[in-house]
């Protein structure tokens, strides 16, 4: 009998092992992370435990709670060797000169390099509408890493380095109807901003995405809740038009801001220059909003990144002056 007992105990010590190194995995065999790199888990309000876990499940097998955004900052330099080409020649044009300010320099060799991602940190907040149960889900994330300036044209690769620490932030919102189980009914966008906020100077205002002539997401805040059913559908091969009203609360050279369309791309992702120069679909020189068409390609859920750097961290390899707003926007794919 006491045999019995300790093979008993044996088997389901083995089996936690076994479904917990299961766990550690998601379907790409990637590390999920746990609190030993530095999660925590916050929960309040009326939910049980089942319902935290079941919460936890539909994140875990989400394609879009999944994905790394971040990962689309860290291209290389020479991705950007064209765009930046053309924001040179944007500069020659005399109307667009503030003459205020110092013409900024775009170096072509630059790129974000992340030595340092946190565990994922999330808030649960439970409450109860009439028979509705919903719950608000709370996501940070920290990143740390270099940017990389390389401002001689020497034709060598040497460049200077700056610190990098970044947040990157969302919320998830899910419902439960009586007799029904969790269901994810809204989402908000990811936001990436200084981990200091003190230091933040670059800011996105607004994001309008045009599908035909007709907007079919508008964006304020990074808060803004969209609805599941709401999300932009594409097809690939569409044209789409995205606007980004950005500001700089303290510029420095002219122009104040360098404004990047991320998007996925056949062998990981590209990165497209945003004109406010009144053309390539600008409507307006200099007021601003900045725009971009992109072509869409793929066939699942992703995100739209725009990012906002400011010129001045462009201009010299050591300074600690890097400064960067960006928000992805969740669509879908026909």
């Amino acid at each position: 009998m006491r045999e019995k007992k300790i093979n008993l105990l044996v088997a389901v010590f083995v089996f936690s092992i076994i479904f917990a190194g299961c766990n550690l995995f998601d379907k790409n065999d990637n590390v999920m992370p746990t609190s030993s790199t530095g999660g925590t888990t916050t929960t309040a309000g009326t939910g049980t435990v089942s319902d935290q876990n079941a919460i936890e499940q539909l994140l875990s097998s989400d394609d879009l709670f999944m994905q790394e955004m971040s990962d689309m900052l860290d291209e290389d330099e020479s991705v950007m060797e064209e765009s930046l080409r053309g924001i040179e020649l944007q500069l020659s044009s005399p109307n667009l000169i503030d003459t205020t300010m110092p013409a900024a320099e775009f170096h072509q060799r630059w790129r974000r390099q992340r030595t340092g991602l946190t565990g994922i940190n999330k808030s649960f907040e439970f409450g109860k509408d009439g028979d509705t149960s919903y719950c608000m889900v709370s996501v940070t994330r920290s990143i740390t890493g270099k940017f990389w300036v390389d401002t001689t044209r020497d034709g060598m690769r040497n460049p200077g380095e700056k610190p990098l620490a970044d947040t990157i932030s969302h919320k998830w919102y899910f419902e439960k109807y009586p007799g029904r189980g969790w269901h994810l009914a809204k989402i908000s966008p990811r936001e990436i901003k200084l981990t200091d906020t003190f230091k933040q100077k670059v800011f996105i205002d607004r994001v309008q995405v045009e599908l035909n002539g007709q907007t079919v997401i508008d964006i304020t805040s990074p808060d803004q809740m969209i609805l599941r059913e709401d999300l932009p559908l594409f097809s690939s091969g569409q044209d789409v038009k995205v606007m980004a009203t950005v500001r700089n609360t303290d510029p420095t050279y002219y122009p104040e801001t360098l404004v990047f369309l991320h998007h996925v791309k056949l062998f990981g992702h590209k990165r497209l220059k945003m004109h406010d120069d009144g053309t390539n679909g600008d409507d307006v020189a200099d007021d601003g909003v900045w725009t971009a068409t992109w072509n869409v390609w793929g066939r699942l859920r992703h995100y739209l990144v725009i990012d906002v750097l400011d010129s001045k961290c462009l201009q010299n390899q050591t300074e600690d002056d890097y400064n960067s707003n960006a928000w992805g926007l969740p669509y879908r794919l026909k």
